[in-house]
């Protein structure tokens, strides 16, 4: 019979020999990467004093902050880490693997002396806020009885500080992505990003997408250049597709080209795409899917089911986003430096992936830690929140 002291000991061992984000850094630089991330787990915050503390080193606190600070310092820390975190979770993907990109924000309403926070609106309230953008991609993987679920990148950015534009690093990720991963996968995009740029560079990678689109730009169909909604009304809804929470579609499909030249001109340069219109029941409002799913061999049907199913995903990586600020209160990061903000969100991936990758130990998690409640009573619903207390419980011994 396994004891729980020997479960704990097994996991820190593994936690401590993690070579995933460690490649190209110094003894001192991963030393500080393991105490700090250790600490975020065991303390379930990113405020430094209180990772400092949670660690009950032997040196008076404020050493143990003055070592972190010196180390968050490192203007190169974030970038060597994302990369490592990015190649190794990339290398697990699958045919099956969906790439969801999501933004998200730190809100700071009371701040004002953190470097490269904005004026931002909040949309759902209309005010103007001070705002930090995060631009993130993470990958699922439903493996039947649960969702595999991994940070690939996290991105702090500030519009005031950074010479490029967060769409540019986007791209940026996406081709990183599409080389390490060996073109595997599919990418999720919400509402918002059907720019022409960003549908020819995924055309152009030969990589398979879902993106939702607003329904604004001119599609090409029959060599005619007409506007969006035309297209769209001459659809005919008659695939019924339904939930798995009993909720049912009726959607169409049509195959069209968008423009990649940024005017009309005559002959433009075109790609092809797939069209999938989708309505909830008889009054929903319509949602329109623009796709690439390598459709050669696929029914009309069965690229609807496939994009239907890759874009509800989307909602799992909402849950992701909501459980991370929640747990280790995301928003509360204190920083005064853009740089140890970058580098603290950064190594909050590295906890946050840690945590994540212990789902493939769920079965030996569900044998010595009953009273955490039975994980696969949570099948198909999300375990992680319950996991990472788990976590948190091994990593605080």
């Amino acid at each position: 019979m396994i004891s729980k002291s020997y479960n704990v000991i097994k996991l820190q061992g593994k936690f401590s020999k993690r070579k995933k984000p460690s490649k190209g850094l110094t003894v001192s630089e991963l030393k500080a990467l393991r105490d700090i991330t250790k600490g975020i787990i065991s303390s379930g915050t990113v405020i430094v004093r209180q990772i400092a503390s949670s660690l009950h080193e032997n040196i008076s606190l404020d050493k143990v902050c003055e070592r972190f600070y010196r180390n968050l310092k490192n203007d190169k820390l974030s970038d060597v880490i994302s990369e490592n975190i990015m190649k190794s979770n990339c290398s697990k993907a699958t045919d099956d693997t969906y790439f969801i990109v999501d933004d998200s924000d730190i809100i700071k309403p009371s701040s004002h002396k953190i470097e490269g926070l904005a004026r931002v609106r909040d949309g759902s309230t209309g005010k103007r806020l001070n705002d930090l953008h995060l631009s993130n991609i993470t990958s699922l993987t439903d493996n039947g009885n649960y969702y595999s679920i991994l940070p690939i990148c996290s991105q702090l950015y500030s519009n005031i500080i950074e010479e490029d534009t967060s769409r540019n690093m986007l791209e940026d990720r996406i081709i990183d992505i599409t080389i390490h991963s060996n073109n595997k996968g599919t990418y999720v995009f919400d509402r918002g990003y059907d720019s022409r740029k960003l549908i020819t560079l995924l055309s152009n990678n030969g990589n398979n997408y879902i993106l939702r689109s607003t329904g604004r730009r001119s599609l090409i169909v029959d060599e005619v250049e007409k506007p969006f909604i035309d297209v769209a009304k001459t659809i005919k809804r008659k695939h019924k597709f339904e939930t798995t929470k009993n909720k049912i579609f009726m959607c169409g499909v049509k195959k069209v080209k968008i423009r990649t030249n940024p005017h009309k001109i005559k002959n433009p340069d075109t790609v092809e795409t797939t069209l999938v219109v989708a309505r909830h029941g008889k009054k929903g409002g319509l949602f329109y899917l623009l796709c690439n799913l390598n459709t050669k061999d696929l029914t009309d049907y069965e690229i609807i089911e496939k994009a239907l199913r890759g874009y509800r995903y989307r909602w799992k990586i909402e849950e992701f986003h909501r459980h991370i600020k929640q747990e280790f209160n995301w928003e509360n990061i204190q920083l005064m430096s853009y740089v140890g903000l970058k580098n603290l969100n950064t190594i909050l991936m590295v906890a946050v992936d840690i945590i994540y990758s212990a789902i493939k130990h769920i079965d030996e998690l569900l044998y010595l830690y009953p009273e955490f409640g039975n994980f696969k009573e949570q099948t198909y619903k999300y375990v992680y929140y319950k996991l990472s207390r788990v976590i948190k419980h091994i990593f605080s011994n």
